[in-house]
């Protein structure tokens, strides 16, 4: 062997002159590798003995490994160095009877040594354990278990893709053949995705969040991000609009829903989403924030600054659910946009503001057609005052208070104005669940802004999907109505679905022309009775009468369920008495109230379509303002403690119970 690697040694450093030298040197190789494969299939089939000789530690390993998978146990590196290595059994060690552990005190191990050749040779073995194996369980044995090249591949292109933990380890499970022969477990592969995503992130979460931010910017300048610093420059609150929502905005700026319920990073801050209606009765995302804490101040910043991003345009009604600070931040920031306060944060407390009453049932059940089944605000409050009496409830504080505010809550002071049928904040639920299939309660900062571009995008094309639609489809009408032809011209396919629904109810109507008397009693105008017979069950048999106003000169038409004003909906007793008075034309007055449906501009499409094409446009950042370098390291959130609810479906009408029960 000395004389062997003597020779090793002077051929290093002197080579072979002659080709029969070189042609020896090679033959000595192949016989090497050949030697050693011969070895790795031994100690597979009988086990390590002394004197075996591998070509590296890396493949002795491999192949002890291997031997362990076969017997049932797990190998664990006890010592490497660059000369010597110690692999044992990972039952090996002292046992500790204070704790839980798998520790049996196991001598089963080798050893081996670096030999002046580059081999590693087997000096110590021992096979014995003093504990049972079983090779059954290989699979789940840690020293067995890996993820393959083209596995991790897989991971972390769905994970870069949106696709949720779960969903990605599925899928990488159905491709591999099953869960048996993933080669790994759901564990090993959420903590590879998490490597992954420590390795993509780089930086802190706040300062990698900010240069994403910049990265976007440049591609776009349209697009608009603030982020707010503590007084130890730690990240406060951050908000982001994309492009297109901009764009969208001066359009859809009717109502809007404004919700803090959504968790959805693992700082635990609250996601502030403004949402909107566009004129495929979609839910549009017209902005993002997110927030430290839910105080007025938060929420006076996000405002001020979110109106400033959409050039100052004010929206004409917000919904949120009933919170103090949103109350105040509203009030100073958008005095002259209406504020509707969520009904389904109202009638959550009723168990809980009605639990000592005698008849609890029948009480819930009056409250709820109190507040739904209403057509003027004179019968709201006699049987407000009626509610009351008959149950003993002068006395309740919350329905005091209630009351003192019902001009922000109860629909009959409201539905005048148009709320595209929000009575809570369900919009902004919806688009809660949209998220939930890009994002978790684990996200980082980055990620949820990566795949809420993702998101973002989704929702454009699904937006031109229904524009291409309504252009390529026309809808078949239900009736000979003359006006029905012009509405469905009108129209986006989504809306005339809608408003084909209320023409097949016309039959459950009965109209008379009535006098106007009074006060009521108005030159040029002429006023219906209109009866609505609703048949669902017994249990929700209902009649409604409705009063509807005509006036021929300008053709106005109104009727007192304000579900036009409220909805945009064109309800089926004014159709009634459209079709009665033998309108032919629809009136100028109506297409524009119905302007956030017809009105789509070619500038805005352009937004959608092409939303990364720069244009000129502010954008502004609270580090760029305040003259704060951007190589600071910007310090990430404090974990926050937000208030939240459960998600429950929001209390419905009677009427609009019948009208699930028809479809």
């Amino acid at each position: 062997m000395a004389n062997s690697n003597i020779n090793d040694i002077l051929y290093d450093m002197f080579g072979s002159d002659d080709e029969e030298g070189s042609q020896d040197e090679t033959i000595r190789e192949d016989n090497m590798h050949d030697s050693h494969e011969d070895t790795f299939d031994e100690l597979l089939r009988d086990g390590p003995r002394y004197g075996m000789m591998f070509d590296s530690d890396t493949r002795l390993y491999e192949a002890y490994n291997s031997f362990a998978k076969k017997q049932g146990f797990v190998v664990m590196c006890r010592s490497n160095s660059s000369t010597y290595i110690v692999m044992s059994c990972d039952r090996a060690g002292k046992l500790d009877c204070k704790k839980h552990t798998k520790k049996t005190g196991c001598r089963a191990h080798i050893n081996a040594i670096k030999r002046y050749s580059g081999e590693w040779k087997v000096t110590t073995v021992e096979l014995g354990h003093n504990h049972d194996l079983d090779p059954n369980m290989t699979a789940l044995m840690a020293s067995h278990r890996s993820l393959s090249m083209r596995m991790k591949r897989q991971l972390e292109e769905n994970d870069i893709a949106g696709i949720r933990v779960c969903e990605n380890i599925r899928l990488v499970e159905v491709q591999s053949g099953g869960p048996d022969k993933l080669g790994a477990t759901p564990r090993d592969c959420r903590n590879f995705i998490n490597e992954r995503r420590r390795l993509r992130l780089g930086d802190g979460d706040a300062n990698a969040i900010h240069k994403l931010f910049s990265s976007l910017q440049k591609k776009d300048p349209t697009f608009f991000h603030l982020m707010d610093l503590d007084e130890d420059l730690r990240l406060r609150n951050v908000m982001w609009i994309h492009p297109c929502s901009i764009a969208a905005y001066q359009d859809f700026h009717d109502v809007v829903s404004f919700d803090t319920t959504y968790l959805i990073n693992q700082y635990q801050m609250p996601l502030a989403t403004v949402v909107g209606v566009n004129h495929h009765n979609q839910s549009i995302l017209l902005g993002c924030a997110l927030l430290s804490h839910e105080h007025a101040d938060s929420f006076k910043w996000f405002f001020s600054n979110w109106v400033e991003a959409m050039r100052g345009v004010h929206s004409t009604a917000i919904l949120s659910d009933q919170c103090e600070s949103i109350k105040i931040a509203v009030r100073e920031v958008l005095p002259n946009t209406i504020h509707r306060l969520c009904l389904w944060h109202i009638c959550q407390k009723i168990p809980q503001k009605f639990k000592g009453v005698a008849e609890y049932k029948r009480c819930s059940t009056e409250f709820y057609s109190m507040i739904y089944n209403n057509l003027s605000i004179v019968q709201f409050e006699e049987r407000w005052a009626e509610f009351l009496s008959q149950h003993g409830l002068q006395t309740s504080r919350w329905l005091t208070d209630l009351y003192a505010e019902r001009e922000n809550w109860a629909p009959i002071y409201l539905n005048h104005y148009f709320w595209a049928g929000m009575v809570s904040t369900q919009r902004s639920e919806s688009m809660h669940a949209f998220f939930d299939y890009y994002v978790n309660s684990q996200s980082t900062l980055k990620t949820f802004v990566e795949q809420y571009e993702v998101a973002i995008n989704d929702k454009i094309r699904k937006e031109l999907e229904a524009d291409f639609q309504s252009k390529s489809w026309r809808p078949r009408l239900t009736s000979k109505y003359v006006w029905e032809g012009q509405f469905s011209r009108a129209y986006t396919l989504n809306l005339y679905k809608i408003f084909q629904e209320e023409i097949n109810k016309i039959c459950n109507c009965n109209v008379k022309e009535v006098a106007c008397v009074g006060e009521d009693d108005v030159g040029g105008v002429e006023r219906f009775e209109v009866l609505e017979m609703l048949i669902g069950c017994i249990e929700y048999h209902r009649q409604y009468t409705y009063i509807v106003d005509y006036r021929p000169s300008g053709e106005y038409i109104s009727c007192n369920c304000r579900k036009f004003e409220f909805k945009a909906e064109y309800k089926e007793t004014q159709e009634m008495e459209q079709d009665y008075q033998e309108c032919v034309e629809l009136g100028g007055s109506f297409e524009e109230k119905r302007k956030f449906l017809k009105k789509r501009n070619k500038e805005t499409k352009k937004a959608l379509i092409n939303w990364k094409t720069p244009s000129p446009a502010a954008s502004a950042s609270v580090l760029a303002e305040e003259g704060i370098s951007l190589e600071i390291v910007v310090g990430d959130p404090k974990v926050n403690r937000p208030r939240g609810r459960p998600e429950q479906k929001r209390f419905k009408s009677d009427v609009e119970k019948n009208r699930s029960r028809r479809k």
